[in-house]
């Protein structure tokens, strides 16, 4: 029984360390990315994305809305930058 303890606890561990990502190419999904050594899902459209903690990037074709604190993962072509006419 002391067996088959120790052998899933490796088990374990072994598992949470395959995990590990270094980069993003780690990953080996363009959906994905390296986020504190474990891959992690990138936001979709309508998903948080920004922040003062480092976050994946918004999934390919879409762009956060607010860089510098909390956004939104966008669609690149709704998001407008206003423009003042010049007279």
């Amino acid at each position: 029984m002391m067996q088959l303890a120790v052998l899933i606890c490796l088990t374990l561990v072994v598992n949470t360390f395959a995990d590990r990502c270094v980069q993003d190419s780690d990953c080996g999904n363009d959906d994905q990315c390296c986020l504190s050594s474990r891959c992690a899902t990138k936001p979709g459209e309508g998903n948080v994305c920004g922040g003062i903690r480092r976050r994946c990037p918004c999934k390919s074709g879409l762009q956060c809305s607010n860089a510098n604190g909390l956004g939104t993962c966008l669609n690149s072509s709704s998001i407008s930058t206003s423009t003042t006419p010049n007279p």
